[in-house]
């Protein structure tokens, strides 16, 4: 119950905007339905703490949060349910690969997780939207302005560039998987067209902010 109160107190965390319980919670409503709520062990609780530890660009995040959950669970699972825990955690992270050592049946479930964690880009676009800014003011708050109006704001303006020259880099990597998806839990044609959307905005400097408030609009 305390390591419980303990992870929730992390995803409460205030910088946290997407990477909070309610992605864990969607993550686990999906595997519930897939496992017909009969979610391993090990599958739950590395749901539960791949993203415990979230600093905003850091590189090691899952690694410590594979360490974490080692650490405050190691009275609560098995030693095989912990390692299989934290392999699926290492490979929530950028950029999402599932290396082929990992033999199946085990993979199975490996598979499951990180699409779960990838459900986001397939969306209906406005969704999308709404999932990726919330991405974005976690990852550079400054950026979630517009370009209009910004070229007297040096500091907003490079704010700007700088998140889409990231996010390009990051959506360009994105859209070279093969496959996007590992299961049929989720629409890959749809995630590759929002990919391609998204980055056709930041290359004719639309902010996704300008976008998605325009559209809601018209809904």
């Amino acid at each position: 119950m305390q390591n419980f109160e303990r992870l929730m107190k992390r995803y409460l965390e205030p910088w946290r905007k997407y990477h909070n319980f309610d992605h864990i919670n969607e993550m686990l409503q999906y595997l519930t339905a897939f496992y017909e709520e009969n979610i391993p062990n090990y599958v739950f609780w590395a749901v539960m703490y791949h993203d415990a530890i979230y600093k905003p660009g850091a590189v090691d995040n899952e690694a410590a949060s594979g360490d974490l959950l080692r650490e405050e669970l190691d009275k609560v699972l098995t030693s095989d349910e912990i390692i299989k825990a934290q392999a699926i955690i290492r490979c929530t992270g950028y950029p999402h690969k599932i290396p082929g050592e990992v033999a199946q049946p085990f993979r199975g479930d490996v598979m499951r997780v990180v699409d779960t964690d990838l459900a986001g880009f397939s969306q209906p676009w406005i969704q999308y939207m709404e999932t990726q800014l919330k991405v974005q003011e976690e990852l550079a708050p400054a950026s979630t302005w517009s370009w209009e109006g910004s070229d007297s704001d040096d500091v907003k303006r490079e704010s700007l560039d700088l998140w889409m020259e990231n996010r390009l880099m990051f959506l360009k990597a994105y859209l070279k998987r093969r496959p996007f998806y590992y299961t049929d839990l989720f629409d890959e044609n749809l995630a590759r067209a929002n990919i391609r959307r998204e980055i056709w905005c930041l290359e004719h400097r639309v902010a996704l902010q300008d976008e998605y408030e325009f559209l809601s609009r018209k809904r």
